[in-house]
């Protein structure tokens, strides 16, 4: 921005020295110098508070998808859970049907053996 060097310095100085007067001088540089801390003051306010508003909305950002992460993992879970369900429900109907099927088998074996007795007996 402004580089100031020491002959401009001194230059102001003198200037000032002139315009104000000796006694003002010490009066005006406390004043210049309070003015100086305030404005450094409040431009860290302003600093500190954005870096706030960033942080909290990085951590809001973070909470919402968080929920939506949490939601994709319950799906995910949900969704093992019913096939899991599903193939034991086959399982469970494919067992049946066995058990159907080898019931059918052992009672037409039972009937061709009493079949077979039967004309066995009659023979």
């Amino acid at each position: 921005m402004f580089s100031i060097g020491m002959q401009e310095l001194i230059l102001i100085l003198v200037i000032a020295l002139l315009v104000v007067g000796p006694k003002k001088i010490p009066e005006m540089a406390r004043s210049i110098g309070k003015a100086m801390k305030e404005f450094q003051k409040a431009a860290n306010d302003v600093k500190e508070s954005v870096n706030m508003e960033s942080i909290l909305e990085e951590e809001e950002g973070e909470e919402e998808l968080k929920p939506a992460e949490d939601k994709e993992e319950k799906s995910q879970t949900n969704n093992k859970d019913k096939e899991e369900k599903q193939s034991f429900e086959g399982k469970d109907e494919k067992e049946s049907d066995k058990n159907k099927t080898e019931k059918k088998e052992k009672s037409s074996i039972n009937k061709e053996k009493e079949a077979n007795n039967s004309e066995d007996l009659a023979g």
